[in-house]
């Protein structure tokens, strides 16, 4: 599948348990761009996992992170993430080297990853709301 030399994850020095909060009781990772101008992102989010049944703070890990900060998806968790859902962020910055589609989940090493939009984009946009509820149906419903 992949040749010789050819990186599929590629670690950063910041690890999510430095940088997240929540208790992550359902192996889900949410890795979204800071907006401080958008104080609603958080609120935005809650609403969005608990309509999957999912409660941000209980179920996930979930970090913020600036467009110039590299995350390590892996380091220093106590358990492998079963999903990682990304908001914002190329996929380069969160550790994977691989071409992804946005609002298409990606399966890797027994990992799903999701890529969409940045919260504040997404949050007024109903077609690519309406996008992530179906991946999100989809994955926990």
């Amino acid at each position: 599948m992949f040749l010789t030399g050819e990186l599929i994850f590629q670690a950063a020095e910041n690890s999510v348990c430095k940088l997240a909060e929540g208790d992550f009781a359902k192996n889900i990772l949410v890795v979204a761009l800071a907006e401080p101008q958008t104080v609603e992102n958080r609120a935005f989010i809650t609403k969005v996992l608990s309509a999957a049944n999912l409660d941000l703070l209980k179920d996930t890990f979930f970090v913020e992170i600036s467009g110039s900060t590299a995350l390590n998806c892996f380091n220093d968790l106590p358990e492998r993430p079963k999903f990682i859902l990304v908001f914002g962020l190329p996929p380069k910055q969160v550790g994977l080297q691989a071409a992804v589609q946005a609002y298409q989940p990606l399966q890797l090493q027994n990992t799903t990853w999701v890529f969409a939009d940045a919260l504040s984009i997404l949050e007024p946009n109903r077609d690519k709301k309406g996008q992530l509820w179906t991946i999100l149906k989809s994955l926990f419903l």
